[in-house]
């Protein structure tokens, strides 16, 4: 973990660039309209969110850690704080049972969920991470991971528009064309 930084700037050890970009210049900014909203049983000014990355720092992903997450998937992720949570679920799981759950929570997102995580800037980061995560994974094959992606490139264009989904549509090209698909 960088020194510089505290537990609260970076709750996972993220790089100070990474911090830099995802929580502006204050750990404290979040996005608004997701930040007044409660991240489902967790309280959005982050006491509950913070013991949640206490939980995965110490124990790693468990069962509970696992079904907090996946229950609240579209909340967290558009949460400064809550992204956090989700990206180490992704990036933690310590089963293929359980990765194949977290893959099947966002296989399920409907398209409106879909559109509002692809434009939020803590949601467009959440999604990106998922896809690179399952995309390398070869318990869950190609399939998932490239249907997520093609769902994502059908949102209506006055989503595909949006700074944050712009980034998200360029980085699905990068993932899949890198590897010839």
């Amino acid at each position: 973990m960088d020194t510089n930084h505290s537990a609260d700037s970076s709750p996972l050890g993220r790089s100070a660039s990474n911090n830099a970009s995802r929580l502006g210049s204050s750990s404290s900014s979040r996005s608004s309209s997701s930040s007044s909203q409660r991240a489902g049983d967790f309280d959005a000014d982050g006491a509950g969110l913070r013991s949640l990355i206490r939980r995965i720092k110490e124990y790693g992903v468990d069962q509970e850690t696992l079904h907090d997450v996946t229950r609240n998937l579209v909340a967290f992720s558009t949460h400064w704080l809550g992204s956090y949570a989700v990206e180490a679920c992704i990036l933690k799981c310590p089963t293929p049972l359980d990765r194949e759950l977290v893959a099947a929570t966002f296989a399920a997102l409907r398209d409106h969920e879909l559109a509002e995580m692809v434009q939020d800037e803590y949601g467009s980061c959440v999604l990106q991470a998922f896809l690179q995560s399952a995309a390398k994974d070869d318990f869950l094959g190609q399939e998932q991971p490239r249907e997520l992606a093609q769902r994502i490139e059908r949102l209506p264009e006055a989503v595909l528009e949006q700074t944050h989904a712009k980034r998200t549509v360029k980085a699905i090209r990068r993932m899949f064309t890198r590897r010839g698909d």
